[in-house]
């Protein structure tokens, strides 16, 4: 076989990831045999250390749970991040392919780009074995580098002689202060320590997460999250208050302080995971109830609307017709909606007003999707583990105005080169506030455009380099090191339980 993708069984995560283990010592008396690689799906961190240990060199790792919950908090923080992801994963669109190209060898990774019309270069892949995405402009390519590209196919696109491009001076680069935040959490995940954990190394210190949901009690929140490995005294930026309550019901939401959020994400509670449909109903329902909630807040009538059950048709219609036409012209928070079920993706996506109210994540599908193209080419999950990981290069959001001035009209590939001078490396656009795709690797790169309506798709961060095999080692025993801080963290949460310690580190408890 070309390739043996171990998909995760239903029930439990650590029981899932025991059938998962359990496949993975059958296969290994295959290994003599075995041509390809195995790509397992691993449905709790704590887990994959063990996983990739029996695997050996030959597997590659999903953990499905921790990618999406990082995919849904860097797209609550760069609107229209979940659109770019939704575009570059699957075989539909643009994708990554890297091949050799020996008439380039010599030449520095930054003359590359004007030299492929029909792709985008976005990294080098050396015939060591070392991953470089987004290197240094002045790179030299060497013999056996293969390039990294996004394009349609692996023959639509072959290099061709440069033109040139003046991309004259881009617009004086605007600093923004760092603020406090305050962030909804709505729903509970199975990782949600993993969020709140990556969450606080990037937020402003002094900053808050409000978590509403009926599944877990608000006297058992801290001892879970003790039990799942965090600590909520080692939290050094943020703060957490906890409120009881089903965020799908109107007057437990009212509770809380909506018009005061910087961005909210609403998660598939784990009570829930069973029953996709349910959890995408329960989704939905505390969407639109956030969203009338805001625009009532911060509008100016006088009048007070009617509260009525959420499952009335005449709520969901002003429910809809508000949270759009009023919002738009006031006061937006970003939303992250999770969806399971790829027929409530559908629904939405063919109502355009529901599009408008949130990005979603439809999170059953991307893992899909991932697990098809590393199965196609194991490399790309070296790809994946940067672009959605702690460090290195991530995709970005950011408006045309950081590289064009008003009204200007420019081409792509001029603004590609401004981009360059950011050190980061343009990849594709989309309208602002537009239920349109993402389009990646755009066609027509040398043809003027003005780009005030459109927000564009970048890559940025520290280069990393990483190399396939030495990483899994590393990786395999950084996360047995994991493991074993979470377990001392466990064991001193349950000691300081049995002594009446309790419920530390949280602000506040409203039910």
């Amino acid at each position: 076989a070309r390739a043996i993708i171990i998909l995760s069984s239903t029930g439990s995560a650590d029981q899932a990831d025991a059938d998962t283990l359990r496949t993975m010592l059958s296969l290994r008396s295959l290994y003599d045999n075995l041509q390809g690689h195995v790509i397992a799906e691993v449905r709790d961190i704590d887990n994959e250390p063990l996983v990739k240990l029996v695997g050996g060199p030959k597997v590659e790792t999903l953990v499905s749970h921790d990618v999406i919950g990082r995919l849904m908090l860097m797209s609550v923080r760069q609107p229209g991040l979940a659109k770019v992801y939704e575009a570059l994963l699957g075989f539909s669109g643009d994708e990554f392919y890297m091949e050799e190209w020996p008439e380039f060898v010599g030449r520095s990774f930054g003359d590359l780009f004007l030299c492929f019309p029909d792709a985008i270069p976005i990294g080098v892949f050396s015939s060591e074995g070392y991953l470089a995405l987004r290197p240094e402009q002045s790179l030299e390519i060497r013999e056996g580098d293969k390039i990294i590209v996004i394009a349609e196919d692996n023959d639509t696109y072959k290099p061709e002689e440069p033109i040139e491009i003046e991309a004259d001076v881009p617009p004086e680069e605007m600093k923004q202060e760092r603020k406090k935040e305050k962030i909804l959490f709505c729903g509970w995940r199975r990782d949600i320590r993993d969020v709140l954990q990556q969450l606080d190394r990037i937020v402003q210190k002094g900053s808050e997460v409000h978590m509403m949901t009926h599944c877990v009690p608000l006297e058992k929140r801290t001892a879970r999250l003790m039990e799942d490995g965090l600590d909520v005294d080692s939290l050094q930026n943020l703060a957490l208050v906890h409120f009881h309550g089903n965020t799908s019901v109107r007057r437990k939401l009212e509770i809380l302080p909506i018009e005061t959020y910087s961005s909210c994400m609403i998660f598939a509670d784990e009570a829930f995971e069973s029953d996709t449909l349910h959890a995408d109903s329960h989704s939905l329902a505390t969407l639109l109830l956030i969203r009338d909630i805001q625009s009532t807040r911060t509008s100016s009538r006088v009048s007070t609307p009617p509260r009525v059950s959420i499952s009335s048709t005449d709520m969901k219609a002003a429910v809809l017709a508000r949270s759009i036409t009023d919002l738009n012209h006031g006061v937006r928070c970003p939303i992250i909606c999770e969806v399971l079920d790829p027929h409530t993706q559908k629904t939405i996506s063919n109502n355009r007003h529901l599009s408008l109210t949130s990005d979603f994540c439809q999170t059953n599908k991307l893992i899909a999707q991932v697990l098809a193209m590393v199965a196609e080419d194991r490399t790309v999950n070296l790809l994946f583990d940067e672009l959605l990981g702690n460090a290195g290069c991530n995709m970005a959001v950011v408006p045309s105005t950081r590289y064009a001035h008003e009204g200007e009209q420019i081409s792509f590939w001029a603004l590609a080169q401004r981009a360059q001078l950011f050190g980061e490396l343009l990849v594709g656009y989309q309208m602002r506030n537009s239920i349109d795709k993402t389009v990646l690797n755009p066609p027509h790169k040398d043809k003027a455009y003005v780009w005030d309506r459109y927000d564009l798709a970048i890559i940025r961060g520290e280069v990393k380099v990483s190399r396939a095999q030495t990483d899994t080692v590393r990786n395999t025993v950084r996360g047995f090191v994991t493991l074993e801080q979470r377990t001392a963290i466990k064991d001193l949460g349950r000691d300081n339980f049995m002594s009446g310690g309790g419920m530390r580190g949280s602000m506040g408890y409203t039910s």
